[in-house]
């Protein structure tokens, strides 16, 4: 109930600030809920109040609009982007050729990498579509990449469809 809603908080709140063992509270989609003019304030009083054993991570295809500036000079903030995530070209041959064994050359690796930016979920995708091809196959698919339908119908399912209307 709304008129319940400020005792919920800080019974959530003192529950967080005496808690003994590590404990992760994940809020994902945050940029679904990040506009809301309630959530931003409620957020960081659990996050100030919380004991030290208690990580917040908060995922979002959006820079969340919370007040960082304190968490960041207590260092107690941290923030990672799409580049902190993108894989290296180096952890792109790993994933290739040491844990799938695709043997793939340089110039596959170096067109992979750049093409995709580095993103995980493409690597998925690719790795679904070349694991079965031989070396003549595998050139025949280069000449058409990135134009692979896995990975449009993941962008507008996945990431495109989640936007909010402008953005779209």
């Amino acid at each position: 109930e709304p008129k319940n809603a400020e005792a919920e908080l800080e019974l959530i709140a003192s529950l967080l600030s005496q808690q003994s063992t590590p404990m992760y509270i994940v809020l994902d989609d945050y940029q679904s809920i990040d506009s809301s003019p309630e959530i931003g304030p409620l957020i960081e009083t659990l996050i100030n109040r919380s004991s030290s054993m208690v990580t917040f991570v908060i995922i979002s295809r959006a820079r969340p609009s919370l007040q960082t500036t304190q968490w960041k000079m207590d260092q107690k903030y941290m923030e990672l982007s799409t580049s902190d995530l993108a894989f290296t070209l180096e952890e792109t041959e790993a994933f290739f050729n040491t844990m799938n064994e695709l043997k793939l050359d340089d110039r596959e690796l170096q067109l992979i990498h750049e093409r995709t930016e580095g993103w995980i979920a493409s690597y998925q995708l690719i790795l679904g579509i070349i694991s079965k091809m031989n070396r003549y196959e595998r050139s025949l698919f280069w000449s058409t990449f990135p134009n692979v339908q896995d990975i449009y119908d993941y962008l507008s399912t996945e990431v495109i469809q989640a936007q909010e209307n402008d953005i779209k």
